[in-house]
């Protein structure tokens, strides 16, 4: 009995040792022209707020491509733009209404001209 006590925990420890390893991570060390980084403090993020900047984004009248880096177990969330694709004045427009979404919002931070330096599951 204690054999089969000892085998079953020395399975369970490679099991959640493979789980940890199979997880893959990119590190980012770019500056970017924008971050929205979506914060926790123990009890996951702002979904409505972070649904509410989805839908902004998705409804500006230009397409703004952004790259989405995953981070904690909390749903830890930066969303990183180079605003490339946008003039000069469509980027100060895209930047003043997404700060107007996020003034009073706690959980959500924004960053111009930010150098990105994390690491990045996914």
């Amino acid at each position: 009995m204690k054999q089969l006590v000892i085998i079953a925990v020395a399975l369970l420890s490679l099991g959640s040792m493979h789980a940890q390893s199979a997880l893959k991570f990119t590190q980012k060390n770019e500056t970017y022209e924008l971050v929205v980084s979506f914060i926790s403090k123990g009890s996951g993020i702002d979904g409505k707020t972070k649904d509410k900047i989805d839908a902004f984004i998705k409804g500006f009248h230009k397409k703004v491509a952004f790259e989405v880096c995953q981070m904690g177990r909390e749903g830890e969330t930066n969303y990183l733009f180079h605003l490339k694709e946008l003039k000069e004045h469509e980027k100060k427009k895209f930047i003043k209404e997404l700060k107007e979404q996020i003034a009073d919002k706690e959980m959500v931070h924004m960053e111009e001209n930010k150098l990105f330096n994390s690491r990045c599951r996914g």
